[in-house]
């Protein structure tokens, strides 16, 4: 079985308070095992939306602004940061989990957000 992290874009569309919400499986095994129509407490993190997540390097800067997201423009990054985000929630519930190194995200369909698929390893 595997399972998905889905970010989605929430405004507003002028720059403060833009912010990226990340939601993925529920960490533990009650949530699992809840009766249909029960909501689930699943795991979820938030980002603010960075302007400079993805910039490529400056002049004479060994990278840029964006670090492990340099080169990848706005959407790409902040999309990415809130998968990463959701991933340490994972992580510090004991999951051992990651995203591919280069995973931008496939888009959803209406194109306000992506999904991230979740592997799994040993040795994380």
């Amino acid at each position: 079985m595997g399972y998905a992290i889905v970010t989605r874009y929430h405004g507003p569309t002028n720059y403060r308070g833009s912010r990226i919400i990340g939601t993925g499986p529920a960490p533990s095994l009650p949530a699992w095992d809840a009766a249909p129509g029960t909501r689930v407490p699943l795991t979820r993190a938030i980002v603010g939306w960075d302007y400079g997540a993805g910039n490529p390097a400056r002049d004479g800067e060994p990278t840029g602004y964006g670090g492990a997201y340099d080169g990848w423009g706005d959407q790409d990054a902040n999309h990415r940061r809130a998968a990463d985000a959701v991933v340490a929630k994972l992580r510090a519930a004991g999951w051992t989990v990651y995203l591919a190194a280069d995973d931008r995200g496939a888009s959803l369909p209406d194109d306000d957000g992506r999904v991230f698929i979740l592997r799994y390893r040993a040795d994380a």
